[in-house]
């Protein structure tokens, strides 16, 4: 009798299934979309009452279409991109890229409350 080999399925089929890292990068991810929520609101609030400027080139064009437009816009930028690193969640380099925008938010969020508040 011959063995059965292992096929690409049953090799998916082991690796399906919740992994610590797993919980890590919706966790980091998620973390990501609440402090993009939460610079835009600032962005918005400082805008209307004289405190800040938009710097971002990008984000001032969509600021000059309305107030709906910059947060959709910058809401859509932020979740497709959240999107492509769990889609690339296995590679090292994603990981990189999850731990730098975690970092660059909570230093802008810190800098932010600091002055803001």
């Amino acid at each position: 009798m011959v063995a059965p080999t292992r096929t690409r399925a049953t090799k998916k089929k082991r690796k399906a299934g919740v992994t610590p890292r797993d919980l890590f990068v919706a966790a980091s991810l998620w973390l990501i979309v609440c402090l993009n929520i939460f610079d835009a609101t600032v962005t918005v609030l400082g805008l209307q009452h004289g405190f800040v400027v938009e710097e971002n080139i990008l984000m001032e064009v969509a600021l000059d279409w309305g107030t709906w437009a910059f947060v959709s816009i910058k809401m859509t930028c932020v979740l497709l991109g959240c999107w492509l690193l769990w889609r690339l969640r296995h590679k090292k380099a994603a990981i990189v890229g999850i731990a730098l925008c975690v970092t660059a938010y909570l230093v802008l969020a810190m800098h932010v409350a600091r002055h803001f508040f």
